[in-house]
């Protein structure tokens, strides 16, 4: 159906919200491997999270009667589309410069990885803050349309919550977002 959405619509509620998926562990094996030189095994990885995501999204399909089939991609489209997205992979490069507007003059390896880990994760976006403090990657994002001195730099870490301060006296709130935590290593994505 069209319009608005209503009680009793769709699947009734029997969605889920996401702490992790058996992809995203597909997904970090993959930068694991780029990170360790094994192209070929990053690309399995990948592959394997990007069919696991489908296979999870498509099967909530099954649990909302009004659902349009003919809206559903088939096993030969999603077949089609890993493809054309590992043939992306593939062909790109370990790695690529910055353009002077810092866009990458092309896509290198981890901005498909990241882009694709982003959108099975959807939904999940702490993993995507957390992937991007520990690559710098996708560095396609887009770009914030307000002034960056207006929204201040990247967060790499958070305040710890008042509740935490009061309760445990060894701890010492931070003063601002921009403490590295141990295993950040600054990189910096070209958006923030």
């Amino acid at each position: 159906p069209t319009g608005a959405v209503n009680q009793g619509q769709g699947g009734g509620g029997a969605g889920i919200w996401p702490i992790y998926l058996s992809s995203y562990v597909s997904f970090m094996k993959a930068e694991a491997a780029m990170w360790t030189g094994d192209v070929a095994m990053a690309a399995m990885y990948m592959e394997q999270g990007m069919n696991q995501s489908i296979t999870k999204v498509q099967g909530f399909a099954a649990l909302d009667a009004d659902a349009d089939a003919d809206l559903i991609p088939t096993a030969a489209d999603n077949a089609a589309f890993v493809a054309s997205v590992m043939a992306e992979f593939n062909a790109a490069p370990a790695s690529s410069p910055l353009d002077g507007f810092g866009w990458p003059v092309e896509k290198d390896k981890l901005d498909v990885l990241g882009e694709q880990y982003f959108v099975a994760m959807f939904g999940g976006a702490n993993d995507a803050w957390n992937f991007i403090r520990r690559t710098g990657h996708p560095r396609t994002l887009g770009r914030s349309l307000s002034d960056p001195a207006e929204s201040g730099p990247f967060p790499r870490t958070g305040l710890y919550p008042s509740s935490e301060i009061s309760a445990n006296p060894n701890i010492l709130q931070r003063s601002d977002n921009n403490t590295l935590v141990f295993w950040d290593n600054g990189a910096i994505n070209p958006a923030n």
